[in-house]
This record gives structure tokens, C-alpha cells and sequence, in this order.
């Protein structure tokens, strides 16, 4: 369901409404009505621009901030559960530990949590390109072993530090040899601190291949992928991967927490991504 113009706007307003409304009671028939639509036609609107439903992006909005609080601010565990709608500890701490895998006062311990697990208050122009992943799902695929040869570096999140990157791997590769690009995101303990590793390769079809020096190799060994089933355009790959960091893990059997991904390279110029497939073992603890 494609929505016009309008339509966006309105559910804009509907995110605007949540976010001023976070420390506050409010039902979905409240939101409905700020924005004028009846209850069902405000849920479909709403499902078809974020591909969350109203409760479940409220919730998860609340379950996130309350996060964040935890490890940012020293206040009583139980003060920023009320605050957040949370009229018992007991559903607090599940809720919490459904999402990130550990409790309250586990995650306070911790002092850090994985931003993926983050629901982001959602933006307009984040609306528009998501409208563009209508229909992308996600395919299970048995991959067999493979190594790349290539560059890596730690990565800021700064698209300078990826140019140059890329730059130094295409130094001096015969690119008849390769068999098509693919990069590497790493995510290490401590990442979302201490910045995650950004590599970036080829794969050569034999061993012989003559490779620059400054070239080093990663092995990935046989395993199950989740590859989406489509490919995107370059510059809407980080908007794929929060569509599917927000929308797809979160109600699914996977972790999006992974130790890394891969970003294939295809041969019409799209990208096309790659998870390990780890299940939640920790949703029913």
C-alpha cells in the first residue's frame, strides 16, 4: 500500500504526537483522533508507513528511551519504569529483557547496549524511502566457505572513512580476477564505544592470484545466512538496514545483535545484504 503525500504527513504527526506523549497515559485512540481518522483507518495508515502497529511502535519507543535511561542517568530503576507506563517491576524487567536480552539492573551493570536493538523516534524522510522496501522479505540461504582478500579498517560511521576504504582496495586488483565486491561490518565487543571494523574485499578464485601487499584475508566459514531479497541502490543501504534493524528482527525468531554482516555487491550495482542467522535463545529466560 502506497501512501500519498498526505498520508505521510499525517502519520507524522501521529509520530510527533507519541514522542510529546512518551512519559504520558495515552491509548491509540487518542493518537487516532489527534490526527483525525477513525481507529481502523488510522492503524492501517500507520501499518502501512512504518510497518509497525501504533501499540507496538509506542511501546517499543517507551521500552527504548527507558533504556537509555538506565545506562545514561543514576535514577531508581522503579522511578523510570513508572515514568515510562510501567506499573510493576515485574513487567518492566520483561519487557526490557525481551528487547536487549538482559534485565533493568543487568543492562545498568553493563553500562552499554547495542544501538540495533534501538527503536529511533521515526522520520519523515525515513517514512519516504521505507515506502520503497514494500514487499522486501527476507531468505534463508546455505552459504559454503568462502575468503576475501581486502582492506579493513575501524570505521567511525563517517562516509569519508568507507571512500577511502574502497579507494585503497581497488588499488592495483585485476578486476577480471575477482569474483564481484563484498564488505564486511564488524561488530566487536564494545563497538558501539569503541567504533566497529569496516573490511572490504574481493573474492579471487584461487589462492595464486597476485594481491596487493597492504591486502590481508578472511575466512568465513559454512553457515546459514538471512539475505534479503532484493538488492538496493548504494545510497539507500543504511535505510535497508534500519528498516530491517526496526521493523523485521524485532518481530522475527532472529537477533539482529549479530557479530558482523556482509554487503554483496551485485552485478547491476545494488547491494544486497547479509545476516548470520542466530536465534533469540534469551526471549524465553
Amino acid at each position: 500500500m502506497k501512501l500519498t503525500a498526505q498520508q505521510l504527513e499525517h502519520v507524522d504527526h501521529a509520530l510527533d504526537f507519541i514522542e510529546a506523549h512518551l512519559n504520558l497515559p495515552v491509548r491509540v485512540e487518542d493518537i487516532s483522533q489527534h490526527v483525525g481518522y477513525s481507529l481502523f483507518h488510522f492503524c492501517r495508515i500507520f501499518n502501512a508507513a512504518t510497518h509497525i502497529s501504533p501499540y507496538t511502535y509506542l511501546m517499543r519507543r517507551r521500552i527504548s528511551e527507558a533504556a537509555l535511561q538506565i545506562i545514561h542517568s543514576k535514577r531508581r530503576l522503579t522511578d523510570i519504569a513508572v515514568d515510562f507506563g510501567f506499573q510493576s517491576s515485574e513487567v518492566f524487567g520483561r519487557s526490557i529483557k525481551r528487547l536487549f536480552g538482559l534485565l533493568p539492573s543487568e543492562l545498568r551493570k553493563a553500562g552499554m547496549l547495542d544501538p540495533r536493538l534501538i527503536l529511533p523516534a521515526l522520520t519523515p524522510e525515513k517514512l519516504v524511502i521505507w515506502q520503497n522496501f514494500q514487499g522486501y522479505t527476507m531468505k534463508k540461504e546455505e552459504v559454503p566457505a568462502f575468503t576475501l582478500s581486502g582492506v579493513m579498517t575501524r570505521w567511525d560511521g563517517s562516509a569519508a572513512a568507507l571512500q577511502i576504504c574502497r579507494q585503497s582496495l581497488h588499488q592495483g586488483v585485476n578486476h577480471s580476477l575477482s569474483a564481484g565486491q563484498v564488505s564486511v561490518r564488524f561488530f566487536p565487543d564494545h563497538w558501539s564505544l569503541d567504533g566497529m571494523y569496516y573490511f572490504a574485499g574481493y573474492k579471487f578464485p584461487n589462492t595464486n592470484c597476485a594481491t596487493p601487499e597492504w591486502f590481508v584475508e578472511k575466512t568465513f566459514a559454512a553457515q546459514p545466512f538471512l539475505v534479503t531479497s532484493s538488492g538496493v541502490d548504494p545510497t539507500e543501504t543504511e535505510a535497508l538496514l534500519d528498516f530491517y534493524q526496526c521493523v523485521w528482527f524485532p518481530t522475527s525468531s532472529y537477533r539482529v545483535d549479530v557479530p558482523f554482516l556482509l554487503e554483496k555487491t551485485l552485478g547491476e550495482g545494488q547491494v544486497q545484504i547479509a545476516w548470520p542467522t542466530q536465534a533469540k535463545t534469551w526471549l524465553n529466560g
